[in-house]
């Protein structure tokens, strides 16, 4: 951090019905994001602010919402819970005190954010997702107690109760440069994408090939090796062909001061589209097919119930967006890997990574470990079994994955439980 800015401690309170129906008034697509993706509006917010993009008095400051609460009716939005839950949000149920549904959301938050200014941690910003004029007289005690405050103004807000914030950002302004923030989808997406973290030289890195690096050679390259694959090349792949062609002077510049590759992707004038389709390809839509994605809109399709279920829990879970016949393929993987040469878990990350590869299956390392330590949760000990076999994976990653919606408070009935063992299980379990 730069030493001239300011780490500012922030609180967050969000009326969520208050939101999610007036932003759904206007644009229901919206309205489902904020509800389904708080981690990522929230660190767009948090980059928004830091930005100074509404003429704070510390433009350079960052922050870090250290305090953070979601009020929510659980009868008529109970199922946006869990991801408000994974984003570290404490959610406090308000359900309805009467028949038009009026809820007791303004009041407890007006409590606890008077409870939150008496902490022993000095908050310095408070910030109130609600359009409620009700909050007028908070935000002024937080003003006399020299608090910056923050509010989304949604809906018809009266004047006094936009007067009374430090910041008031519109409903449009959010929709448009928060929910919508391009870079923060590119944040995301990149996630998902693998690439080689270079940190030292490696004996076995190619020398110089004479070939100056450069972004406009590097380019060229790219699209050379794209027009003469006769499928979407992965980037994995890509950068390692990058490395093999100009040598090492590829690492010692970080990707040429980018730091990582697809950073350095980004900022070339390519003739080919990236997909972060896991693991990551670059192709010509012209003449190439993405398999993953072939597969997965063929789920959708063919076992529309299971994908529908399996959206929400992923949503809620992190777990990997895999049809059920990959899931299949990759516990039979897993098991064939470590028969083979044992377990231990990096390596076996990359062996089962490696393989899924060479299968053309749409996996990156990241979901490769994310079932293979969620398989170790369930209580399976790879190193105790005499032969692993596919169908206990499965058994233990269901399981597993059970568990972890329950964490995430993502209620399930009994058949839907049941829909996840078959989209998970990949028709092993009943082998």
């Amino acid at each position: 951090m730069n030493k001239a800015s300011k780490m500012i401690k922030t609180a967050i309170f969000v009326d969520f019905d208050n939101v999610y129906s007036g932003l759904r008034q206007e644009d229901e697509k919206r309205a489902d994001e904020f509800a389904a993706n708080p981690i990522g509006w929230l660190k767009s917010l948090e980059k928004y602010l830091s930005a100074g993009k509404e003429g704070q008095s510390s433009p350079k400051s960052e922050r870090k919402t250290l305090y953070r609460r979601c009020y929510i009716n659980p009868q008529s939005f109970g199922r946006f819970r869990p991801n408000f839950i994974k984003a570290a949000f404490e959610v406090v149920d308000c359900p309805p005190l009467t028949k038009g549904g009026k809820t007791s959301a303004d009041m407890i938050m007006v409590i606890d954010i008077l409870d939150v200014l008496k902490e022993e941690t000095y908050f310095d910003e408070f910030i109130i997702f609600s359009g409620d004029s009700d909050f007028t007289h908070v935000l002024l005690r937080l003003r006399r107690n020299n608090r910056q405050t923050v509010m989304l103004a949604v809906g018809n807000v009266s004047p006094a109760y936009r007067a009374a914030a430090d910041i008031v950002i519109d409903q449009d302004k959010f929709v448009e440069e928060i929910l919508a923030d391009k870079d923060q989808e590119v944040l995301d997406s990149e996630e998902e994408i693998d690439e080689p973290e270079i940190t030292m030289l490696s004996a076995a890195e190619p020398e110089a090939t004479g070939k100056t690096l450069s972004k406009e050679n590097v380019a060229e390259f790219i699209n050379q090796t794209v027009a003469k694959s006769t499928e979407p090349l992965s980037l994995t792949r890509l950068a390692k062909l990058i490395r093999k062609e100009f040598g090492r002077e590829v690492i010692i510049s970080r990707w040429l001061g980018f730091g990582r590759f697809i950073f350095l992707l980004k900022n070339l004038k390519l003739n080919y589209q990236i997909s972060n389709l896991a693991p990551g390809y670059i192709y010509d839509p012209k003449r190439h097919e993405l398999a993953g994605e072939k597969h997965l809109a063929e789920f959708k399709r063919s076992q529309s119930e299971i994908a529908k279920l399996a959206q929400r829990v992923i949503e809620a879970t992190d777990i990997p967006f895999l049809t059920t016949e990959q899931y299949a393929a990759v516990f039979k993987v897993i098991a064939g890997v470590v028969n083979k040469h044992g377990y231990i878990f990096n390596i076996t990350c990359l062996k089962v990574w490696d393989d899924c590869l060479e299968k053309k299956m749409p996996l990156n390392i990241k979901m490769v470990q994310f079932i293979l330590r969620q398989i170790r949760c369930s209580g399976y000990y790879f190193s105790k079994q005499k032969i692993v076999a596919s169908k206990v994976l499965a058994q233990a990653f269901i399981q597993s994955a059970l568990n972890l919606c329950h964490s995430v408070q993502l209620n399930l009935d009994s058949s839907e439980e049941e829909l996840i063992s078959q989209w998970l299980s990949g028709g092993l379990v009943n082998d």
